[in-house]
């Protein structure tokens, strides 16, 4: 009888590294994971900060005397935003606050607008300094 080419019984294979570490695979799920959580929160933020409601809300706040006075110069926008913000072509609402702050202290932008025929609508656009009770109304001096 003639000999196999191959072993008719399989021999043991050394274990590979999934199998000598164990551990590394839950690290990499869970670094795949954050990574992911990650991107969502820079996809988000990222179209919150391109919509033309933020963009005027910010720049309206940075130019107003008051403001400047209260937070100094130059006032920036923080980084976690909370709110909503629906755009649907032409239309569109807006709910959000934005988290500024200066040299001289930080507040928050409020906005609630409506995006109708393609132009937004204020309803409020105010700067609340933190840890007060004052208010400013951006939309004091709009026609």
């Amino acid at each position: 009888m003639a000999k196999a080419p191959y072993p008719i019984v399989p021999t043991s294979q050394p274990p590979g590294w999934r199998d000598r570490h164990p551990y590394l695979k839950i690290v990499i799920g869970a670094a795949l994971l954050v990574a992911f959580v990650a991107g969502l929160f820079v996809i988000v933020f990222s179209s919150f900060r391109a919509s033309d409601v933020y963009k005027e809300s910010l720049a309206r706040a940075q130019a107003d005397p008051q403001v400047q006075q209260w937070l100094g110069t130059p006032i920036e926008p923080g980084w976690l935003m909370t709110g909503d913000l629906k755009i649907s072509g032409e239309s569109g609402s807006a709910d959000i606050a934005i988290p500024i702050s200066g040299p001289r202290g930080k507040g928050s932008l409020y906005v609630v607008a409506f995006k109708s025929q393609g132009v937004w609508r204020y309803q409020r656009m105010c700067v609340t300094r933190a840890g007060g009770n004052e208010t400013i109304n951006l939309l004091a001096a709009q026609p």
